[in-house]
């Protein structure tokens, strides 16, 4: 949590390049985390980013590009079973317009999910 609260912002609309501050360094940053947890699962863990660009609405201004870090874990004894854990990464400040000022929320209320599943 203070790690991803160290970006400063990760408001949507944040910097996607800068490697210290916004939503872009936040996504590398868990994606490698998640990679280094990959590493060591014997091949049961795989990590990617999945983008796609949102066009203009409410929230956002511009087409902007999200990124979903995407870890999948399958089952060493059911390697069919497939466990799937999800939450959010993105911060905001008070003006949800507002993609500069710091916004370090790590703890949002009703953020996380999780479930099994046989594929």
């Amino acid at each position: 949590m203070r790690r991803l609260a160290a970006f400063g912002t990760r408001h949507t609309l944040s910097s996607q390049t800068d490697p210290v501050r916004g939503i872009g360094a936040a996504r590398d940053w868990i994606h490698a985390q998640l990679s280094g947890y990959a590493a060591a699962s014997g091949g049961r863990m795989t990590v990617e980013l999945q983008s796609y660009v949102q066009q203009p609405a409410s929230r956002i201004p511009e087409p902007t590009t999200i990124t979903n870090v995407v870890a999948t874990l399958r089952g060493d004894v059911t390697p069919e079973r497939v466990y799937v854990i999800t939450g959010h990464y993105d911060s905001r400040a008070t003006d949800v317009m507002d993609a500069v000022s710091d916004a370090p929320g790590a703890d949002g209320r009703r953020c996380c999910r999780s479930a099994t599943s046989p594929r």
